[in-house]
């Protein structure tokens, strides 16, 4: 039997993490969840993890910094970016063009009143593209 493929958020936004273990519960992955971008380089060193869905603005740590770490150390993770921020400065712009044509992140979706089924696709096809 195949093991079940494991997906690890990442948010600052303890209210997001429990939305998305909520709207996660019926599906068949293993799920770990992760308020830092050290505690999820610390999770992905003790799990094996095949996606990761992080916020962009998170303190000490980014979530583009975070999957950019990713990508050196666990380059088989499939690396997901999201961001609820209503307005992205023209520099952060810059940045997820390049992070995304880099290929360092598979995906980049906005937190909206849709995220939870925008998210469940991503993994989805995170998952069928690995």
């Amino acid at each position: 039997m195949e093991k079940a493929k494991a997906i690890l958020f990442v948010d600052d936004d303890q209210a997001m993490l429990n939305s998305l273990r909520r709207a996660f519960l019926d599906e068949p992955y293993a799920t770990y969840f992760a308020t830092s971008g050290a505690e999820a380089l610390a999770l992905l060193d003790a799990h094996e993890v095949d996606v990761v869905v992080a916020d962009l603005r998170m303190p000490a740590m980014s979530g583009q910094e975070l999957l950019t770490t990713i990508s050196e150390r666990h380059p088989h993770v499939v690396r997901i970016l999201f961001s609820g921020q209503p307005s992205i400065a023209q520099e952060e712009i810059s940045t997820l063009v390049q992070i995304l044509n880099l290929g360092d992140i598979f995906r980049f979706i906005g937190k909206t009143i849709n995220m939870n089924t925008d998210v469940k696709n991503a993994v989805q096809e995170a998952i069928q593209a690995e």
